[in-house]
C-alpha cells in the first residue's frame, strides 16, 4: 500500500513537473520581443549548454564569501532574477537601454548575481 501511494505521488509530481515546463514554454514565446523593462523578472539560459542559471544558498567554490551558481537542465525556483538598474538614476518600470549597467536579483535568496575575474 505504501509503494503505491508513493508511486501515485511520484507520478503527480511528475505531470506538475510537465505542466509547468509546458506553461514556460507558453510564457516565453508570449513574450517574445517585448521590450525588457527594470523590475523585470527573468530566466537566465545559457544557450550553449542549453541549461539555466540556478542561483544557491551554498558558497561558491572559489569564493566562499559569495553564493553558487550552477546550470542546470530543467527549471526550479532558482533561475528566476529581477533586472535591476546598477544606478539610482533608472528606476523600475524604465526600458533598458544598450550600454546601461545592470544587476541582476536573485527573487529566491535575495541576492545579486555579478562577474568577477579569478
Amino acid at each position: 500500500m505504501e509503494v503505491q501511494a508513493y508511486k501515485k505521488r511520484l507520478l503527480q509530481l511528475r505531470k506538475k513537473m510537465l505542466d509547468e515546463e509546458e506553461s514556460n514554454k507558453r510564457l516565453v514565446e508570449r513574450r517574445r520581443g517585448e521590450n525588457v523593462t527594470y523590475g523585470s523578472e527573468i530566466q537566465l539560459y545559457h544557450v550553449d549548454s542549453q541549461s539555466y542559471i540556478c542561483a544557491k544558498k551554498t558558497s561558491a567554490d572559489l569564493e566562499r564569501t559569495c553564493n553558487k551558481v550552477t546550470l542546470i537542465d530543467r527549471p526550479s525556483s532558482g533561475i528566476y532574477f529581477k533586472i535591476m538598474p546598477r544606478y539610482k538614476y533608472r528606476q523600475e518600470g524604465e526600458k533598458i537601454k544598450y550600454g546601461d549597467q545592470i544587476v541582476f536579483l536573485n527573487t529566491k535568496i535575495a541576492l545579486y548575481l555579478h562577474v568577477c575575474d579569478i
